[in-house]
């Protein structure tokens, strides 16, 4: 892959991290939700970290284990340090898993880890491959223009979230407020009463603790 078809990659892994995590909002707060740090339909961390994914695995390994276990590896680390980095540039945080088992400093949790894994297996067993063949039906120089194109909507729509959200802190320090996260915190376990999968979980958990203790 080129420079070009990455980026193409960045930005389609991005519109799919949308939509996945715009579902999870919507389903949990039962009421439409659109995710993401910009504007428009791109979360930048999932593009990201689908890009390096490929970059390291695909095409390198075809070990399951490497990819799993290498995908939680790195998705994290990628995770942990966009989220200090965010936070020190806006002085808020944009996700926490504080009230989530085994995590460290809110940032990054275990189970976030695991299902970045899953996502890296699937990804390059299934995902990837289907990907490129549909690129390859373009021609480089379409590809080339479909990219630029997409990269100066891009540029343009990460200016005005900056330009807009340092209004709004500037704002809300001008009236002592303090201007948080417009999204919610996803709940794992709101996501799962919402959709009724929290009613048949509940007895089987109860059970195994009865039996296993805690």
């Amino acid at each position: 892959m080129n420079l070009t078809q990455y980026f193409l990659a960045f930005m389609a892994y991005g519109f799919i991290g949308w939509v996945y995590e715009s579902i999870l909002y919507t389903i949990q707060e039962r009421r439409l939700i659109l995710s993401g740090f910009l504007y428009g339909p791109c979360c930048p961390i999932y593009g990201g970290g689908a890009v390096i994914m490929v970059f390291f695995f695909y095409g390198r390994t075809d070990n399951p284990w490497l990819m799993f276990f290498g995908g939680m590896a790195l998705a994290t680390v990628v995770e942990y340090f966009t989220a200090v980095i965010m936070e020190n540039v806006f002085h808020k945080k944009w996700w926490d898993y504080s009230k989530i088992k085994y995590n460290f400093q809110g940032r990054i949790c275990l189970l976030g880890a695991v299902c970045f894994g899953t996502l890296c297996l699937m990804l390059c067993e299934f995902v990837h491959p289907v990907f490129e063949k549909k690129l390859a039906i373009l021609s480089e120089d379409m590809q080339f223009y479909i990219a630029v194109v997409l990269a100066v909507l891009f540029l343009i729509d990460y200016i005005a979230t900056v330009v807009n959200l340092k209004i709004k802190k500037k704002n809300a320090l001008e009236n002592d407020e303090v201007y948080e996260n417009k999204l919610p915190q996803l709940d794992i376990g709101l996501i799962y009463e919402s959709v009724g999968l929290k009613k048949r979980i509940d007895p089987i958990k109860e059970k195994l603790i009865k039996k296993f203790g805690r």
